[in-house]
């Protein structure tokens, strides 16, 4: 199913499965004698495009190419995976860098996965270019150098107010591998993270200086293991 039901609230969950299928299709192509794909590779792929699709119609954004995720009553965001991490009012305003950042993830593998499978990916490609233009356009603060989450969007000059809150979702872009090494913003992000969210446990989920910040809280201020090691593994 499309979407988690919760009461009279559905809404998209990051699509971690990403990860597990990305690493089993490059440990398959590099085996030589790995020959035709996988029969339940191939059933799966257009259950990926349905999720793909309803994802970009259900939880887009104020603007076209960002997204959002559904925020619930009690102010949490349960579809991100974070679902205490700070954001915004809940205004139908806000853009958020990490679900924007799954699109991206989402759609470049599709792009590999259609090409593994001899089928035509153009869309994913196009949707990809996309993305990067409202990631940096959009999230990308050009005085700090630092990707966030934005609050909210003027209608009549189109300019944008930045959460200001850096933590895990700032990390977003490097975690799915869309900052280049030699990018001002990959620098500027980790000059950041070494001084607000280094502890002697690992990162902190949010910049200790931070107003919201709570140790206690996975997702406001605690070291979050998984999140952890996708960082490492991003950095490696």
């Amino acid at each position: 199913k499309a979407g988690v039901d919760y009461g009279d609230v559905e809404y998209g969950t990051a699509p971690t499965f990403l990860f597990a299928l990305t690493s089993y299709l490059e440990a398959l192509k590099s085996q030589p004698d790995a020959g035709e794909p996988l029969d339940w590779i191939t059933e799966m792929y257009p259950k990926l495009v349905a999720y793909y699709d309803w994802l970009k119609e259900h939880q887009q954004g104020p603007r076209p190419d960002t997204f959002a995720w559904t925020r619930l009553k009690n102010g949490q965001y349960p579809g991100s995976g974070m679902p205490t991490y700070p954001r915004g009012r809940g205004d139908g305003k806000e853009m958020h860098l990490d679900a924007l950042c799954w699109m991206l993830f989402y759609a470049q593998h599709l792009q590999d996965l259609a090409l593994f499978l001899g089928e035509d990916g153009t869309r994913f490609a196009q949707d990809h270019e996309r993305y990067l233009d409202s990631l940096n356009r959009y999230h990308l603060d050009t005085n700090s150098k630092l990707y966030y989450d934005v609050v909210y969007i003027d209608d009549a000059t189109d300019t944008v107010t930045h959460s200001g809150h850096f933590g895990l979702v700032s990390l977003f872009p490097l975690i799915v591998t869309h900052v280049r090494s030699d990018a001002v913003p990959l620098a500027a992000t980790l000059r950041k993270l070494k001084n607000t969210l280094v502890t002697p446990h690992g990162l902190a989920s949010l910049d200790k200086t931070d107003k919201a910040h709570v140790a206690s809280s996975p997702w406001c201020g605690g070291v979050h293991i998984g999140m952890n090691f996708l960082v490492l593994n991003a950095l490696k």
